[in-house]
């Protein structure tokens, strides 16, 4: 590692009438030990002839190798100068500058003099509106929040109480038969929790209330006789918002609640109630988590499985996955996932009851594998060793969609052990099940599906109070977020894949070497690739 320091050499070319001289600078690293100079070359400054000796120009130098250990000298011709770290203190230091310590006065009154000016005016704007000018204003805005003066301060209040209605299905223009919606409709925006006086179209021309919802980007929280919605601004803030931090929808929405009043005093009431038939998830046995009705009789089937592993590594299993387990509807969930490059599979995720038994995780091995035609497949499993006995004995009490042959699954299925857990195992069954020793494992570690956990146990703690659909709904979407955010780094495309293979393949043959088969691997890609192209 070597240490840079930083010199000004200076060199004399003092031809202009201003008596100045040109300075280069350059950067020089020394080496601990000392040895090693590299001088690279900077941009040119001036500098006064004054602030330099006539007898410290020389001419630059280039890179050099020393011999002994090497320190900056001041000789006959050439001067070194060590050039101080530049100081800004308007950005180095900006709070400073704003409080205003020192000699400056700082910006602290001007804010506050702003801050006050700007009082009552939330809209873009300077001006202060009667009642009526700002009713016309903010006929197009109702979400908009505004303050009313009560003689002493500035007061919150809403357009609402000031008399805005929002006429809907006419694009604002009044309609001829207006019925109008509940007393205290609520509308959710990104700036707070909103009460609107609502009007619907009913001339013969009219959609349905929910429909004309929609038309405003509000999506109903019920499709008959609609009493809140939310906007589509807030709906995607919340979607980017609980990716990227793993925020609850709870935590979402008391934040809302805060933004519209931090005093707790005038927030609508919300109304929780969740349940598999009120609240079923949206896409339950379509994304990530398998089939809810096939997957529950499976388990309920199986109810009295007995699966405690045998291995010395693991004879706590049983004790340590039924802690704490009364009253809960699901102790977590069983994943598979792709071990090359940790992509969630689809239908490869289900609730687990108590614990990893066998019944589950049977289940969501196949229902994730029964969609892909593989000749040979690795299973690494941490306690692949216990789980592949009596394998296809358990295949027979699955769904009969979910069944192979015997001979197929002994013939294809390799079981391995994760790097990181084997050495938890006994060495008659760490040995035989090593991904060191495996063909065609290659430097999988087999240790992908623990890096997915540490993403999500984030939101293990918005998940306890859900109901089972949006549970199922708010998982399928970090399981989008996480495949997608693997796939966008994995940086290569197909076609780069095969220009690296072509590139592999001419290197291998200009050595000597004699590839395995006829096809090769570029090729492959190649017809990949003009297949994808034909569909």
């Amino acid at each position: 590692m070597s240490k840079k320091r930083k010199y000004v050499v200076y060199h004399d070319k003092s031809d202009s009438d201003d008596y100045t001289t040109i300075a280069y600078t350059r950067m020089v690293a020394v080496s601990t030990s000392g040895h090693r100079q590299v001088i690279v070359p900077c941009s040119p400054t001036k500098v006064r002839a004054g602030n330099l000796l006539e007898d410290q120009a020389w001419p630059l130098q280039t890179d050099t190798w020393e011999t002994d250990p090497w320190e900056p000298t001041l000789g006959d011709d050439l001067a070194f100068n060590e050039v101080p770290a530049k100081r800004y203190a308007n950005s180095d230091t900006p709070l400073h500058e704003w409080m205003g310590l020192g000699v400056h006065t700082g910006f602290c009154e001007e804010y506050l003099l702003e801050e006050l000016h700007l009082e009552g005016r939330d809209c873009y704007g300077p001006d202060i509106l009667c009642k009526y000018c700002c009713l016309s204003r903010q006929a197009h805005h109702p979400l908009h929040i505004i303050k009313k003066w009560n003689g002493t301060f500035f007061e919150h209040t809403t357009l609402a109480d000031i008399g805005l209605r929002v006429q809907l299905g006419h694009k604002g223009m009044p309609c001829l038969c207006p019925q109008r919606g509940h007393n205290s409709f609520i509308i959710i925006h990104t700036n707070g929790i909103h009460r609107v006086n609502i009007d619907f179209c009913g001339c013969h021309q009219q959609v349905s209330h929910h429909q004309q919802l929609l038309h405003c980007e509000w999506y109903p929280a019920t499709l008959y006789y609609p009493q809140s919605a939310c906007t589509k601004q807030v709906l995607e803030f919340f979607l980017i918002l609980m990716w990227s931090s793993k925020v609850s929808g709870y935590k979402f929405y008391t934040s809302l609640e805060q933004l519209t009043d931090n005093t707790h005093l005038k927030i609508p009431g919300n109304r929780a109630r969740s349940s598999t038939n009120a609240n079923p998830g949206l896409h339950t046995g379509l994304a990530y988590f398998v089939p809810e009705k096939l997957y529950v009789e499976h388990i309920l089937r199986n109810a009295s499985q007995t699966d405690i592993s045998t291995c010395s590594g693991f004879r706590t299993l049983a004790h340590t996955e039924s802690k704490y387990l009364s009253g809960l509807r699901a102790t977590g969930v069983g994943l598979c996932l792709c071990a090359r490059h940790e992509f969630v599979q689809p239908q490869g995720v289900g609730d687990l009851q108590k614990g990893e038994r066998y019944a589950n995780m049977d289940f969501i091995f196949f229902s994730s594998i029964m969609p892909l035609l593989l000749l040979s497949v690795i299973i690494s499993y941490d306690i692949a060793c216990q789980w592949k006995i009596n394998f296809t004995k358990r295949m027979d009490d699955l769904p009969e969609h979910l069944q192979i042959l015997a001979a197929v699954a002994l013939a294809a299925f390799i079981f391995g052990i994760p790097k990181f857990h084997c050495p938890a195992h006994e060495e008659k069954c760490a040995i035989p099940h090593s991904l060191n020793l495996m063909p065609g494992a290659g430097w999988t570690d087999g240790e992908g599906i623990e890096c997915n956990w540490a993403e999500m146990n984030c939101v293990v703690n918005s998940m306890k109070e859900m109901g089972p659909g949006s549970r199922h709904n708010v998982l399928d979407n970090h399981f989008g977020y996480h495949n997608w955010s693997k796939y966008t780094g994995l940086d290569l495309s197909e076609a780069q894949v095969h220009i690296n293979l072509a590139d592999e393949e001419k290197f291998a043959i200009s050595n000597g070497h004699v590839l395995p088969h006829e096809t090769t691997p570029s090729s492959f890609m190649n017809m990949a690739l003009v297949l994808e192209d034909a569909q």
